[in-house]
């Protein structure tokens, strides 16, 4: 009898070992989920700060500019799809970009990491 409620003694701490590592990778998870979703934000506030810097500057020096974001250049590419390259050089290709400015189409050159240039 002892020998048995020894089993069951293991079994139950076996158990509670396992249903600890579920919730704690579980916990794990939702932290990397609020971690990044954490970075994205600051990365678009950095971003957004940067882009009314340059127009400020811009500005006072009696020049219009248009700040585009990463996410409009990807949206007017459609994701910079190889059907809208274009061409390409030594920085990167070069893709049709649509609706960037006004309803006319522009051409977009993504800068390659690497490049030799």
């Amino acid at each position: 009898e002892s020998g048995v409620m020894l089993h069951a003694a293991r079994m139950a701490v076996e158990e509670g070992r396992r249903v600890r590592e579920a919730a704690d990778a579980r916990m794990l998870e939702e932290v990397a989920a609020t971690l990044a979703a954490a970075q994205q934000e600051a990365a678009g506030i950095v971003e957004a700060a940067e882009g009314e810097r340059v127009a400020a500057q811009a500005a006072a020096q009696g020049r219009q500019v248009r700040v585009l974001f990463y996410g409009e250049l990807e949206a007017a590419t459609e994701g910079f799809s190889i059907d809208r390259r274009i061409g390409g050089g030594g920085f990167g290709n070069v893709f049709k970009a649509l609706g960037l400015v006004g309803k006319g189409e522009c051409a977009v050159k993504r800068l390659e990491e690497g490049s030799m240039q």
